[in-house]
């Protein structure tokens, strides 16, 4: 879950401090705008880094019952060919 409170450089670095100390291999975002993760991707190839795998957004076994919110992650993941669905 995205952490406002902290900037997206120092969440990056905590994960990739992760990947380097073999705690993970990959890592996502979950609930984040795409202004964050556009932020998050900018960043990360300035580093060299692979940058987030994948996103957990509106997860809600209800969802099929109720109208969903809009979300504008999902035309950045595409652009970025991080879907997992091609249009």
């Amino acid at each position: 879950r995205d952490n406002r409170a902290q900037s997206v450089e120092e969440e990056i670095e905590t994960m990739e401090g992760f990947v380097k100390e073999g705690k993970i291999r990959y890592y996502g975002c979950s609930n984040w705008d795409v202004h964050r993760m556009k932020a998050a991707d900018t960043y990360c190839k300035q580093k060299g880094y692979r940058g987030f795998v994948a996103d957990q957004s509106l997860l809600n076994l209800g969802m099929k019952f109720m109208n969903p919110l809009p979300d504008d992650t999902l035309p950045h993941l595409r652009r970025t060919g991080r879907s997992g669905r091609q249009e």
